[in-house]
């Protein structure tokens, strides 16, 4: 998710369609995630850097394209993330920090222990 609750909806939706199409009476698991900065210095930079060099496999194009739109860069784009991924229903949320920075991870479980 690059900030964008849009596509999440979405393909939540899918899923719950799928879910009851198939006869399940029980909840499906929604597990979703984000890749995401923190890091003290140029956060934003090593985002949409990670995502990039992550996604190459798919080709320049792609990747360039879809790092452009990572966003999750601030402690407030993080908190407005697990919100939205929340009152989707979200389960489960699994967090991709951007770096091996300790400082980013601090910044990370600060945000969750005070939700």
């Amino acid at each position: 998710m690059n900030g964008d609750p849009a596509p999440v909806r979405y393909w939540i939706g899918e899923i719950r369609t799928a879910w009851q199409e198939a006869g399940r009476i029980d909840r499906p698991e929604i597990v979703s995630g984000f890749w995401c900065s923190l890091a003290p210095k140029d956060a934003d930079t090593k985002l949409k850097g990670y995502v990039y060099d992550y996604l190459k496999i798919a080709g320049e194009g792609t990747a360039r394209a879809v790092a452009g739109t990572m966003g999750m860069s601030s402690p407030e784009a993080v908190r407005a993330g697990l919100d939205a991924l929340e009152e989707l229903g979200c389960d489960e949320v699994l967090l991709s920090p951007a770096t091996a920075e300790i400082a980013e991870v601090q910044r990370l479980a600060e945000i969750i222990v005070r939700r």
